[in-house]
């Protein structure tokens, strides 16, 4: 939607319904008597979200990105997820990129460090425990009017890092060639 001649909007909802074996088969999960068993999971799973983004021209030759995500699904777990990329022209082939993004979620109600055998249900999928990630990163791009026949060659570099409260920490390096015809 364009609310105006520098803001577009954009409001999505997603529904996913899966079926069938919905976990990895060589999870393993901790049990209370030392060993380790099977990861057991729901066979169905309904899922939601709700994003909203938001883009803006700034007249200094920048753009403002914004996005909004909230997650809900029947295993029990919420999520909020937001993230803001300030883009910024320097001169005329040059970009950057600064990008900040968080996401909070509260886990499934089966996850588990530590489960009982008898358990029916029983996961220690970190990315179904509770945690907040945090991402912070940037990039710097060019765009060079090399070949004739194709309008723009661009290449760009990027750095991330994503940290999470359960102890999940990465380093993400990207490196990107496009053309556009």
């Amino acid at each position: 939607q364009l609310l105006s001649p520098t803001t577009v909007g954009h409001l999505d909802y997603g529904l996913t319904l899966q079926s069938g074996v919905l976990g990895n088969t060589w999870n393993a999960v901790p049990l209370v008597t030392g060993i380790y068993g099977d990861e057991l999971l729901p066979r169905f799973r309904q899922r939601h979200a709700f994003v909203g983004r938001l883009a803006q021209w700034l007249p200094w030759r920048g753009a403002l990105h914004l996005y909004y995500r909230f997650y809900a699904d029947d295993w029990g777990l919420l999520a909020h997820s937001a993230e803001a990329e300030l883009y910024q022209r320097v001169g005329r082939y040059l970009w950057l990129r600064a990008t900040y993004r968080v996401h909070q979620q509260n886990g499934v109600r089966f996850f588990t460090t530590s489960a009982p055998i008898s358990a029916t249900l029983r996961s220690a999928d970190s990315d179904l425990a509770p945690f907040v990630a945090q991402t912070f990163g940037g990039a710097i791009g060019v765009e060079l009017p090399m070949i004739p026949r194709l309008r723009m060659v661009t290449a760009d570099v990027g750095y991330e890092r994503y940290v999470r409260t359960n102890d999940l920490h990465v380093d993400i390096i990207t490196i990107g060639i496009g053309f556009r015809l």
